[in-house]
């Protein structure tokens, strides 16, 4: 069995220095005595002062209620320009100059809340973070769960209705399929 106590120092210690200590994983790790645990948790966030903000939680706010994409938001009050980002991106990844624009386009649509962040590799998430100098738990789209609910306000832009185009059957007339492109789609969660 877990010591509670033990546990419960640890959280409020963090939480003392401005970490913000997943409540869910120590009640994971307390097991039987996660009740107990539970409840002293309580008693410190009803007691204790809380904590100011973020700098970067203001601009994800923001930027939620303006109906803009939070870490498109984030990389701009940062400083950090896209192709900063994509830099960084391409060298964790691992991906070849010739598939740039490609890398390019797959971060714009993360940015913008367009890709199911559950299917993102973890190299993607982690490289994003370090890019703009915070950890992959507290970037926004991380936080907020799947793409779903950011990509209503992006999609809502473009609510009108676009023109079908025909596409004639080419089966046979195409260039084989580009492993490595489609291992960054595959990273980015779409395959």
């Amino acid at each position: 069995m877990a010591d509670v106590n033990a546990l419960f120092d640890e959280f409020a210690i963090r939480r003392a220095r401005g970490e913000r200590p997943d409540i869910d994983d120590y009640l994971d790790r307390a097991g039987d005595a996660a009740a107990e645990l539970a409840d002293l948790i309580e008693g410190l966030l009803m007691s204790a002062p809380t904590p100011a903000p973020a700098p970067e939680d203001a601009v994800i706010v923001r930027a939620l209620l303006a109906g803009q994409p939070p870490i498109q938001a984030l990389r701009a009050a940062k400083g950090v320009r896209r192709e900063a980002v994509v830099d960084r991106l391409r060298r964790a990844l691992g991906t070849p100059e010739r598939l740039r624009d490609r890398l390019r386009d797959r971060y714009h649509d993360l940015e913008a809340g367009l890709v199911d962040v559950r299917a993102v590799d973890r190299r993607v998430i982690d490289a994003v973070a370090g890019a703009l100098g915070m950890a992959a738990s507290d970037l926004p789209a991380w936080r907020l769960g799947p793409a779903g609910e950011q990509a209503e306000y992006a999609m809502a832009r473009s609510a009108l209705p676009v023109e079908r185009f025909d596409v004639p059957d080419v089966a046979g007339h195409s260039p084989p399929p580009d492993p490595e492109a489609a291992e960054l789609d595959r990273l980015f969660g779409l395959s």
